[in-house]
């Protein structure tokens, strides 16, 4: 097959047979460690076994824990041992090492990402070498989104500023557009960077300023600190005030946790609304949009159930009123350019097209020329997707954005410009809609339902 040689009957039973001897070989290796783990025996030679079956399989993750307690039991009888035991940064060196092993047997091991930020996170390591580390993964993989979390929580604390890491995104994005990770760091980047006061690259990471202190880089000398058990890795969850644009998973509520609406008004405007693609047509977008303020027992309401045959789709029908997290308009339209080049270089690819949403969610309706800017920028979003459309007719993503953004002009978020403006962007869109019902099969009853509804307008 694929031009391969064909094995021979004699060379198959010799290559069973060598895999059979490696499995025994393993299932022993895996058993002699689990037992040592039991019996929480922390001794130098289950601790080099360990280290064997992890570079065997990386994704065990009792035994990447077996080996963070085998570190604190080493680092702890260090003083008491009669033998000379390794400092700690010794053992932390070769954690990494090992660490960079299993990531060359799999990059996207969960296990040994967690592990290695463990390890950094004692704060005894070169920094700038884990940046260069990533940098060579990226370059490898650029859509490794581990190793993106992983060099965001080391350029926090390596100090790294908002612009040098945007600059980095915006080379990695030239690389390849279809950069999830990047386009979504930038969206961590850009409202920090533009806040009204200074803040550090992720305030969350900013926990320990021991920690800090101990991580730099530019001193060679080890310093003779403990280790932790259970070191600031992962940020606190963010206050209500100080909402993120897109937060983390590990910030998310548990599913059955109660939404307060209150502390999330922001999110009532049309662009954050969700739409339910439902098989069923009396699904309505309305009473998803509804504001807090015309809700009585919408106080707190659940998570939808993981068991809803609906799938919840982020969509952007109008621009979201001027608020804290709007971005500059300039920045707006410069950011717009990059996703542009993106647009007309890979159309059919959704990560610039999630991006281009979450972009104009910040557009601010309101600034020093009553909202003039604002809607000139998205008039020339129009037209570029416009513009798309003629080069790519069957551009799923294009049509939908499209008219997104001329419901977000029709419903009033921005001047009109007359009745007879009006009834064109109503006939374009009654077009758009009609193409996605045919183009996108999955949501065409939703489609479907924003025809009827536009056609009644029309009528």
């Amino acid at each position: 097959m694929h031009n391969r040689a064909r094995e021979t009957r004699e060379q198959l039973d010799v290559r069973k047979a060598s895999n059979v001897q490696k499995v025994e070989k393993y299932s022993k290796l895996n058993k002699m460690v689990m037992e040592n783990h039991q019996i929480k025996n922390y001794d130098a030679e289950s601790f080099a076994l360990s280290a064997k079956l992890l570079e065997l399989n990386p994704e065990i993750g009792t035994v990447w824990n077996y080996r963070r307690l085998s570190l604190m039991h080493l680092h702890s009888t260090r003083s008491s041992s009669p033998a000379p035991a390794p400092a700690p940064c010794a053992l932390l060196d070769a954690e990494l090492a090992l660490v960079e092993r299993a990531l060359h047997k799999n990059p996207k091991s969960y296990g040994a990402w967690h592990h290695r930020k463990w390890v950094v996170a004692q704060g005894q390591s070169d920094l700038q070498r884990e940046l260069v580390l990533c940098g060579r993964l990226l370059d490898l993989d650029c859509r490794n989104f581990h190793c993106w979390s992983y060099r965001r929580y080391v350029a926090s604390l390596a100090s790294r500023s908002l612009e040098e890491e945007l600059e980095f995104t915006t080379h990695k994005i030239e690389q390849n557009f279809s950069n999830y990770s990047a386009w979504h760091l930038r969206t961590r980047l850009l409202p920090q960077l533009h806040s009204s006061a200074s803040s550090p690259l992720d305030p969350a990471l900013q926990q320990s300023p021991q920690l800090a202190e101990t991580s730099d880089s530019d001193n060679p000398i080890c310093r003779p600190v403990g280790l932790v058990k259970h070191p600031p890795m992962y940020p606190s969850p963010p206050c209500p005030s100080s909402h993120l644009p897109i937060p983390s998973a590990s910030v998310l509520p548990h599913p059955t946790t109660p939404i307060n609406t209150s502390a999330t008004s922001a999110f009532n405007c049309k662009i954050h609304s969700t739409t339910i693609a439902s098989s069923s047509p009396s699904t309505s977008i309305t009473s998803l949009t509804t504001s807090a303020s015309t809700s009585t027992s919408a106080s707190t309401r659940p998570l939808a159930s993981s068991s809803s045959s609906s799938t919840i789709l982020p969509t952007t029908t109008s621009l979201c009123p001027s608020s804290p997290s709007s971005l500059p308009v300039e920045v707006v339209a410069r950011e717009a350019e990059l996703v542009k080049q993106a647009f007309f270089t890979e159309p059919a690819d959704q990560s610039a097209w999630l991006y281009h949403r979450w972009l104009m969610a910040h557009l601010p309706t309101t600034d020093g020329d009553g909202g003039a800017s604002a809607q000139a920028v998205l008039e020339g979003e129009v037209n570029s997707v416009r513009e798309l459309l003629e080069l790519e007719p069957d551009s799923k993503w294009a049509m939908l954005t499209l008219a997104r953004m001329l419901e977000a002009i029709r419903e009033g978020s921005l001047s009109d410009n007359g009745d007879e403006e009006t009834n064109k962007r109503e006939r374009e869109l009654v077009d758009l809609y009609s193409k996605l019902i045919v183009k996108d099969t999955c949501r065409n009853k939703y489609f479907r339902d924003k025809l009827i509804s536009l056609v009644t307008k029309v009528s």
